[in-house]
């Protein structure tokens, strides 16, 4: 009788010197997916329902851990439900033009939970950009690229709380400038 109870994955990335591998282990047919393992190694979060070495179930977000090695391999940061990080209020933060089509924010939702980058419109500086998006649980947040996958400061992407509170902060800024002026 043969189990299959893990597989290593490596990854070289473009541009790399060296590849990434790591072991993923299958407990009773559950685990990490091929693709979910190249995201992993891509340095992006998975969302996953684990078994616990307790016996209990889990939702966790899964994040490998670059900077520290367990015997020989990547260590596994993971974020709970009582971390706080929830996705769906996340992307609804953001000016993300695509949400107003019907079905996307699930199809979105589910994508980013496979550590996938997605292709969306979002709004930086008042102006639409094509680009992509990747949870990041460990910030709370999503992390924002461009159409060549360059990195997007996710504070400079347009959100719907900033903008409403920036054009009422505006006129009193100008108004008092006036009165100073006046004096």
């Amino acid at each position: 009788m043969y189990f299959f109870n893990n597989f290593e994955a490596t990854l070289q990335k473009a541009g790399g010197v060296d590849p990434v591998s790591q072991v993923f282990y299958i407990n009773k047919g559950e685990g990490v997916t091929a693709k979910e393992s190249f995201n992993l190694q891509s340095d992006r979060s998975v969302n996953k329902d684990v078994v616990l070495k307790s016996g209990e179930k889990a939702n966790l977000w899964l994040k490998l851990d670059f900077a520290e090695k367990v015997d020989g391999k990547f260590a596994m940061k993971n974020f709970g439900e009582r971390y706080g990080f929830d996705l769906s209020a996340t992307i609804d933060r953001f000016m993300i033009s695509d949400l107003e089509k019907p079905g996307f924010k699930d199809q979105l939702m589910k994508s980013l939970q496979r550590g996938n980058v997605h292709e969306v419109s979002f709004s930086k500086d008042g102006r639409e950009t094509k680009g992509y998006v990747a949870a990041n649980p460990q910030f709370k947040t999503l992390d924002f690229y461009d159409a060549g996958m360059k990195s997007v400061y996710s504070k400079a992407v347009d959100q719907k709380e900033v903008a409403s509170e920036a054009v009422i902060q505006e006129p009193e800024v100008v108004m008092e400038a006036k009165k100073g002026r006046g004096k």
